[in-house]
């Protein structure tokens, strides 16, 4: 099978265009299979896993495995998401958070191994992405729950510029892909309004045309949000403010 990698940072609603993806018969999107795998064993984890050795995933991964593998399965992929923490002094890429998600080795590793297709998906809008972050992390719900609608937060200006910071920075990290994978960048605003396109783009991407395969419809996305940042954010324009000023467009 050829191989293909899901990246970029959390909260970029990477759930729904993994299983978008997959909605050709042709394409298997895992999970994150490394995500709770030692810091050390990550890539090894990743390597063979892609080469369909599953044997280090848990019974969860497998068990999604063996349901939606097929036998003509012609591309294998899974996410790696990496963190955009606020637990960093000098620069983010010296945050411990980073260190452990391997960011780095993780580079190296891809740009080594250039048949690996890389998937970037990255959030533009900086107040949304924040919005996401800081109710999710409140609620502790990450997927499938639509926010109360009188959920209403306050979002620490210094921890929001700083995780903004880190995710610009592992956003810029991950792009430099480009240069050595065969690379295509996916921006959740476009795919949030025009699923359909987004994924046909994915497809035509990995070689997957519509006369050799099944295609369907991606998933209707059930979103967490159903009102804009304003509505839930109760410092909504000191923190614009302060994003536009660090962040101009």
């Amino acid at each position: 099978m050829e191989k293909f990698i899901v990246v970029g940072t959390q909260r970029t609603g990477s759930s729904a265009i993994a299983e978008s993806i997959a909605t050709s018969e042709k394409i298997f999107c895992g999970w994150e299979w490394t995500k709770n795998t030692a810091f050390y064993k990550k890539i090894e984890v990743a390597g063979k896993a892609l080469n369909a050795d599953f044997n280090d995933l848990t019974s969860k991964h497998i068990d999604h495995i063996k349901r939606e593998l097929k036998k003509d399965t012609k591309w294998i992929g899974f996410r790696r998401l990496f963190s955009s923490s606020d637990k960093w002094f000098i620069h983010p890429k010296y945050a411990p958070a980073l260190f452990l998600d391997r960011l780095c080795s993780y580079k190296k590793w891809l740009s080594k191994n250039n048949d690996i297709y890389v998937i970037q998906i990255i959030r533009k809008d900086q107040i949304e992405w924040l919005k996401s972050m800081f109710i999710a992390k409140k609620l502790n719900s990450y997927i499938g729950t639509t926010y109360p609608k009188d959920t209403k937060i306050r979002i620490p200006i210094k921890k929001a510029i700083k995780r903004l910071k880190s995710k610009n920075y592992v956003d810029h990290e991950l792009s430099e892909l480009r240069y050595t994978n065969p690379y295509l960048p996916i921006e959740y605003e476009k795919f949030s309004l025009n699923p359909t396109e987004s994924i046909k783009e994915v497809h035509r991407f990995l070689n997957v045309n519509e006369e050799e395969t099944a295609f369907n419809q991606p998933r209707k996305i059930k979103r967490q949000s159903t009102q804009t940042a304003r509505n839930y954010i109760i410092n909504y324009e000191e923190l614009k403010n302060e994003v536009d000023k660090i962040f101009p467009s």
